[in-house]
């Protein structure tokens, strides 16, 4: 799986989360690598996972069968990259995507509008990305997810980022999700 996005939206944090849960607590293995670009903000940057119940051998993603991407240039670059029956999940406030652009399965979830407006940070979209992954995917539980979380983030940001994955979670099971297939 690949996250994907700019500087400051969280990516490299959501990914690291996600890491730990699925080793730490859910007892898997995982291998996680992350590329950015020389500006902290603004700039281009992505985590890659690769998760097994056995041993992995190679720790780079040769095919992406979940994109998540948190911005429209994310969308664009790493969309070609991902398996024809994969899943993309895109945060719809930044990112458009056209059905006929790709042979997916794809999810819109407006995450930095949730942020922004619902929770008053918009800084929290990651995990509302994160929280939406995860109950798409099933590749952890929601109580690994949160127990990494909360040995992740600074302690007076537990609660917020916790909310922050209920709405991810309670979005795809919701109304409010913009299937785009």
């Amino acid at each position: 799986m690949r996250f994907a996005g700019f500087g400051g939206q969280g990516v490299i944090l959501a990914g690291t989360v996600l890491g730990k849960a699925i080793v730490l607590h859910d007892r898997k293995n995982a291998s996680l690598t992350q590329s950015y670009g020389p500006e902290s903000r603004g700039g281009s940057c992505h985590c890659d996972l690769v998760v097994s119940d056995s041993k992995i051998d190679y720790p780079e993603i040769l095919q992406e069968d979940y994109l998540v991407a948190m911005s429209q240039q994310a969308a664009d670059q790493f969309v070609t990259k991902l398996r024809s029956n994969g899943t993309l999940i895109i945060d719809s406030s930044m990112v458009t995507m056209k059905p006929d652009q790709n042979k997916v399965a794809t999810y819109g979830i407006p995450a930095t509008k949730i942020a922004s407006e619902e929770l008053q940070e918009p800084m929290l979209a990651n995990m509302i990305m994160l929280g939406a992954f995860v109950q798409l995917s099933g590749i952890c539980t929601k109580d690994a997810l949160v127990k990494a979380m909360s040995e992740t983030v600074p302690k007076r940001t537990v609660e917020k980022n916790s909310q922050a994955i209920d709405w991810g979670f309670g979005l795809i099971n919701s109304p409010a999700r913009m299937p785009a297939q």
